[in-house]
């Protein structure tokens, strides 16, 4: 699947992902690929106020995204991961003023006492600015 070019304003979900959300998806071979987007005013009630990604594995790329203004109410405020297990390589993204409830103002992930495997989380020239939460990325439980 690939998102090119587009722009995402203003967007609002009750549970997960504010415009994207990927749940059960464990086809291995499959991939993701966002370039040259924008993410603006985007909100989610609980996590992920513009990515959730539950139980999935395949690989992402995220390319010269710009999100400026995205919350959660929970967790990731920009992207929500729990009991993923996928390759996450981000490069050459803005963050700005991104916040979460309680952690990951820009990107939260964890196991949940699920064994999961983080295949790879890369960054990569990103710019993060006044991110609000227990820290911008939060990485949590036994993420191997």
């Amino acid at each position: 699947m690939t998102i090119t070019n587009n722009i995402f304003d203003n967007n609002n979900a009750t549970q997960s992902g504010g415009v994207f959300n990927s749940r059960n998806m464990r086809q291995k071979t499959s991939s993701l690929t966002i370039t040259n987007n924008t993410f603006t005013n985007n909100k989610c009630a609980q996590n992920g106020g513009v990515y959730s990604f539950i139980l999935t594995d395949y690989k992402m790329a995220l390319t010269n995204n710009i999100y400026i203004n995205n919350s959660a109410g929970l967790a990731g405020g920009v992207g929500y991961g729990l009991r993923a297990s996928f390759a996450l390589l981000e490069e050459n993204g803005y963050y700005e003023s991104n916040s979460a409830g309680t952690y990951g103002g820009a990107w939260y992930l964890s196991a949940n006492n699920y064994k999961t495997n983080l295949q790879s989380f890369e960054l990569s020239q990103n710019t993060f600015i006044n991110s609000t939460a227990q820290a911008s990325i939060f990485i949590y439980d036994d993420i191997v």
